[in-house]
């Protein structure tokens, strides 16, 4: 999920996710998100493992008119290593249920069992 003021844009990173659309819609988002969350994936899938990384190369339009580097942040939500985890901001050994509803715990989000 890539986070930004703008709002959040979510991407299903499972095997198979070979569609042209989808992977330049996520380098589009990522490009332009302030976070990038993973959760509960190994980052082992090609093509679909490079897409969080995206918010690493994040760009924004200075007041003058200029675009400038300004990197976003990598999230890990994972129980088990990745190999991207040197790259994350943030690295959360953990089950992704219980960091989300303590994430909306602190939001104040109500969620929902499913």
């Amino acid at each position: 999920m890539y986070i930004s003021r703008r709002g959040a844009f979510l991407i299903p990173l499972q095997q198979g996710i070979h569609r042209e659309a989808v992977l330049a819609a996520a380098r589009y988002h990522g490009v332009r998100a302030d976070v990038a969350l993973v959760l509960g994936t190994s980052m082992k899938v090609t093509a679909a493992c490079y897409l969080p990384l995206e918010v690493l190369s994040r760009r924004e339009v200075t007041p003058e008119g200029t675009l400038e580097r300004i990197p976003g942040k990598l999230v890990i939500v994972n129980l088990q290593r990745t190999p991207f985890d040197r790259y994350a901001a943030i690295r959360i050994f953990a089950k992704c249920d219980e960091v989300i509803e303590m994430l909306a715990n602190e939001l104040e989000l109500e969620v929902s069992a499913a």
